[in-house]
């Protein structure tokens, strides 16, 4: 149940959004109104050869070093997080309002929040007769949300715990699924984003936009003290790299 408070944070980051959805909207559909928009999958292919691979490789090569020290309780992984998650927590427990608005952004941004969203994008894209990017739409979401929560069942990473926490949550820490949704969640975007504008500062905007607010739900997950930071990279990394490889997968390959 939201509190006053909570519904105040929600309004919050609901109005910040309607701003970036306005501007981004108003953008494709003055570009669609002049005719220079299709949904063109060739935009998303990278200058370089090979770029969207070595992407994977060095995402899934960081998830791999942390996992592997968190499975192991090595003591500086710990001793960081540790440092980083206080030093979050004292700020964050200093600024109220602050942590109302984190709340919000939590709610915003949950799973069944993205689900929606994500189904309204293949609804689209099954509209726009691309059946195999309503398929990776789909097939990501369901691997980024449900292979994350496998993942945790795997670690079983306790959580961070403070004397008086933030905000109240149950379940494992390692990796963020926060942080994981949000990864999956904006990589489509962004590559939804890609396909349907060309090439120019719009486009640059919009796709810088959409990664701050992804990166921003990651952070507020260890500026709540529910995560880690570790946590919160690993998910990031999880998210992106399953995305990008079911998008070389189903889209690219098809």
């Amino acid at each position: 149940t939201c509190t006053g408070a909570g519904r105040w944070g929600i309004a919050r980051v609901a109005a910040a959004l309607d701003h970036v959805a306005y501007y981004a909207g108003a953008t494709l559909l003055g570009r669609e109104k002049r005719g220079t928009v299709s949904f063109d999958l060739r935009r998303a292919e990278p200058s370089r050869a090979g770029a969207l691979t070595r992407l994977i490789a060095a995402l899934t090569a960081v998830f791999v070093v942390l996992a592997i020290f968190v499975a192991t309780g090595l003591n500086a992984l710990q001793s960081i997080d540790d440092d980083i998650g206080q030093a979050a927590y004292d700020f964050s427990a200093r600024h109220p309002g602050f942590v109302d608005f984190l709340d919000g952004v939590a709610i915003v941004f949950s799973n069944l929040s993205c689900g929606v969203v994500l189904a309204l994008g293949a609804a689209y894209a099954m509209w726009r007769r691309e059946r195999q990017v309503a398929l990776w739409i789909v097939i990501s979401g369901i691997v980024a949300i449900g292979g994350n929560a496998l993942i945790k069942q795997i670690f079983q990473r306790e959580r961070p715990g403070f004397d008086k926490p933030l905000h109240e949550i149950g379940g494992y820490s390692f990796p963020s699924g926060h942080a994981a949704g949000s990864a999956m969640f904006f990589t489509i975007a962004v590559l939804m984003a890609i396909v349907v504008t060309g090439r120019g500062w719009r486009r640059r905007s919009i796709v810088a936009i959409l990664i701050l607010i992804g990166l921003g739900v990651g952070a507020s997950r260890v500026l709540l003290g529910v995560h880690y930071a570790s946590d919160v990279v690993a998910g990031l990394c999880f998210g992106v790299a399953v995305t990008v490889g079911l998008w070389l997968l189903l889209v690219t390959d098809a």
